[in-house]
């Protein structure tokens, strides 16, 4: 596959890693292009087990021509009726401020749960408080949210969802971080900003100024809903994530 370069935002900090010059010249801080032929394990762990109630497993991500590809299908016990893929970067890389972007297509039938997450740096507390950035999809829906805890350490978050007929088609999914606000992308042009005085004035937390981890997952059930079993298993491709 021939992969398009972008020239993207720079100055953005990455854990462990200085800038990124690949062949062509564009620069990153931080870029995976899944050109190997198996994930990259200094940036990437693949789960196998339960998080968030729904089941993993790293036998189910396959890097191959140019793609991280995630399947999703039939489990085996009572325990995981479905059984997708979740790749992490926490522990191994996170990201301060800047445009995070991920080509990516993924295969959303009826019941997937799956997308491109950020999960603030752990503090040893609850995780919500740590703060978590969406871009989730579900069959039809690109669900955009920050999330925090208010006073009570409840949930707490702003929600913007957005309607879409074509997830099953490639797509570049942008986060740009900022101090005081964070801007959803999709293929470049803004869908969503959420702000930190949004936040507070639902009485959330901001936790935005941390740095952040990355999650891409491919799973089924939960919020996605009762899954449809005659249209799995299904297998949706990264093509890159940079910043």
């Amino acid at each position: 596959m021939t992969k398009k370069w972008h020239v993207l935002l720079t100055g953005f900090a990455l854990a462990g890693a200085g800038s990124v010059i690949p062949a062509n010249g564009a620069t990153f801080v931080f870029h995976d292009e899944f050109s190997g032929t198996a994930l990259n394990t200094a940036t990437w762990t693949a789960q196998t087990g339960k998080s968030g109630g729904l089941c993993s497993s790293a036998a189910n991500s396959r890097v191959s021509g140019g793609l991280l590809n995630m399947t999703v299908r039939r489990g085996s016990t009572a325990d995981c009726p479905w059984v997708g893929n979740r790749v992490i970067s926490e522990g191994k890389r996170s990201l301060g401020y800047g445009l995070v972007q991920t080509r990516a297509k993924w295969n959303a039938v009826p019941g997937f749960w799956g997308g491109f997450v950020m999960f603030g740096t752990p503090s040893g507390g609850r995780r919500l408080a740590d703060g978590e950035i969406d871009t989730e999809i579900t069959n039809g829906v690109i669900h955009y949210r920050l999330w925090s805890v208010n006073a009570a350490g409840k949930r707490c978050g702003v929600p913007i969802d957005k309607s879409s007929k074509t997830l099953n088609q490639w797509h570049t999914f942008g986060v740009n971080r900022q101090s005081t606000n964070t801007q959803f992308f999709l293929d470049g042009v803004r869908q969503a900003t959420i702000t930190k005085a949004q936040m507070v004035a639902k009485g959330c937390t901001w936790p935005f100024t941390r740095r952040f981890s990355m999650v891409l997952s491919a799973r089924a059930g939960g919020y996605g809903g009762t899954p449809v079993a005659s249209r799995f298993p299904v297998t949706s491709s990264v093509d890159w994530v940079r910043q």
